[in-house]
């Protein structure tokens, strides 16, 4: 899941923080390939808000909001996030392995926050959850375009920092992948809904979507989009047969478990490849949730994890969801080494 530490999220102008009065325009930020917009939607005066700290490391660290007494409480604020490649998407998605977690720093004067993780679009299945003076993290499943926080809904001053959010990430295919189906290799970008492949079990299966998201790495913090380079016979018994690129979340198959990519990673043989122009990735909706050959290697097909607005081509996808395969999910070095012991 992509992290947005809000520590270091430094603005293009130093000291970037503003105090939202009554009729206040809303506040932008870019970082990451995401705009983050702020909008005062009620409440009266002088609620200050910072992202980041200045130049100089001085000031509230992170996403931090202070309310001090005013006529009118309490105090609204939205935040929304949108991809600045292509504004239709939305980035905030969670299931219940994977949920959008939002951690706060015990930074409260004095009465609460509440925070609701919402779909701004028709307010169904918003998530409400509360912060009382006290460290926390906050965890919401669904589909969300914004956070609305309420500051002070107790009728005195209150301030809240919040460090890090985190959303889900790309799982995916580099263009140029092959794809084993039952009449041979077919580059991913090739494959159509209807084709059959072969899955790793020896079985078959059918292509039902192929989706498709162009990436702009200079939007992005590296770590969170550059495909992850498998070198040929990397894994072993001459697996991959060629170098197999996916993105750092996609899982691979591994002794018995679904290993992100990124956790494979050793420095030779499996690197982290940085690129400087668009590349596009690929994924591919078969039946189940189920391994498929890449490159010789089994991999895992496309999990509707409220992620599909991400694609470029999310309008031609019809919404289902389908159980996660049996296999446990490592996401880490560490949690490699830990199985491996």
């Amino acid at each position: 899941m992509p992290v947005f530490d809000f520590r270091t999220t430094n603005p293009t102008q130093p000291g970037y923080s503003t105090v939202f009065t009554t009729g206040d325009a809303p506040a932008e930020h870019i970082a990451d390939g995401i705009k983050f917009t702020l909008t005062f939607e009620s409440g009266e005066g002088n609620l200050f808000f910072t992202l980041g700290q200045d130049e100089t490391g001085f000031g509230p660290p992170a996403l931090f909001f202070a309310d001090s007494t005013n006529t009118v409480f309490p105090d609204v604020v939205r935040l929304t996030l949108e991809s600045t490649a292509n504004p239709a998407n939305n980035v905030m998605s969670g299931t219940a392995l994977n949920p959008v977690t939002l951690r706060a720093l015990d930074y409260a004067a004095a009465g609460m926050v509440r925070v609701s993780f919402t779909d701004s679009r028709d307010g169904i299945g918003t998530v409400v959850r509360t912060v009382t003076n006290s460290t926390a993290t906050l965890t919401a499943v669904g589909e969300f375009t914004g956070i609305v926080f309420t500051l002070s809904a107790t009728g005195t001053d209150t301030s809240q920092t919040f460090t890090q959010m985190s959303v889900n990430a790309m799982v995916c295919y580099l263009e140029g992948t092959r794809i084993a189906t039952v009449d041979g290799f077919t580059s991913v970008e090739d494959l159509k809904p209807g084709d059959t492949l072969r899955r790793a079990d020896g079985g078959e299966t059918r292509v039902r979507w192929v989706g498709q998201r162009t990436v702009d790495p200079a939007m992005h913090a590296p770590l969170d989009v550059s495909p992850v380079r498998i070198a040929a016979g990397a894994l072993g018994n001459g697996l991959p047969e060629r170098d197999l690129l996916v993105s750092p979340k996609h899982g691979i198959a591994v002794d018995g478990a679904l290993v992100d990519a990124a956790a494979l990673v050793n420095g030779t043989t499996i690197r982290q490849v940085k690129q400087s122009e668009p590349f596009t990735y690929f994924h591919v909706e078969t039946e189940a949730h189920e391994l498929i050959l890449a490159e010789g290697v089994p991999a895992e097909t496309y999990l509707e994890q409220s992620q599909e607005m991400a694609f470029d081509n999310a309008d031609t996808r019809m919404s289902r969801i389908v159980p996660e395969m049996d296999l446990p999910r490592i996401t880490s070095r560490r949690l490699l080494a830990a199985t491996a012991a």
